[in-house]
């Protein structure tokens, strides 16, 4: 949607409003030509935004500036958090399975680095009436980095057939992928006891 205000104290962003309604609300009720149709919509569009370079890794901390230095840093940071409350849990296993997550790292530092879209899901895609694209919202989290990234995250997030469409739609290698659902869940052990602002529980 087209921007329409900006502000820098405070941070604020208005977009223009979309008509039509969030996917969540309607992908279940589409056919199964309805869904291909909109999926190749919206993974031309997500590949629009990761065409888009950037010059460091991570998250933005203001213009042109980035969080990290490399993305093996970026990723790092996550995985050191999740390992830290697996192990305060005593979870044995899962912590063999993230020290191999960290001697896999080397696999996923091979990419052309981009914009990534770390909030894709269902709720943040807008689609008329007619169920085609209207549009993305919630994109000022935005990260420098693997454009897999978002579509790990949205692995993670979604359990329906809906990310292993976008995936193959993609031609996303879905090894990549799980990696960054599993990056994803990590990053949100610590505030699994928590009720977060769209979500009521993560579990």
């Amino acid at each position: 949607p087209k921007p329409v205000f900006y502000c820098d104290s405070p941070a604020m962003l208005c977009y223009e409003e979309l008509e039509g309604d969030s996917l969540d609300n309607v992908y279940d009720n589409l056919s199964e030509d309805e869904k291909d149709v909109l999926c190749h919509e919206i993974i031309d569009n997500y590949n629009k935004i990761c065409k888009i370079e950037a010059s460091g890794f991570g998250r933005m901390t203001g213009y042109d500036k980035w969080s990290h230095t490399t993305w093996a840093d970026f990723l790092n940071e996550t995985i050191d958090i999740g390992y830290e409350v697996l192990k305060r849990d005593n979870r044995a296993v899962a912590c063999d399975y993230v020290e191999d997550m960290r001697n896999s790292l080397s696999d996923c530092c091979h990419f052309k680095k981009s914009i990534v879209w770390s909030d894709f899901c269902k709720e943040n895609i807008i689609v008329t009436h007619d169920h085609h694209l209207a549009g993305f919202v919630d994109i000022e989290g935005l990260i420098a980095g693997d454009p897999a990234l978002g579509l790990g995250y949205l692995k993670a997030h979604d359990e329906t057939d809906f990310p292993e469409r976008i995936i193959e739609m993609g031609n996303y290698d879905s090894d990549r992928t799980d990696f960054y659902a599993v990056h994803r869940y990590l990053g949100l052990l610590p505030y699994q006891e928590q009720a977060l602002p769209d979500r009521k529980s993560v579990v």
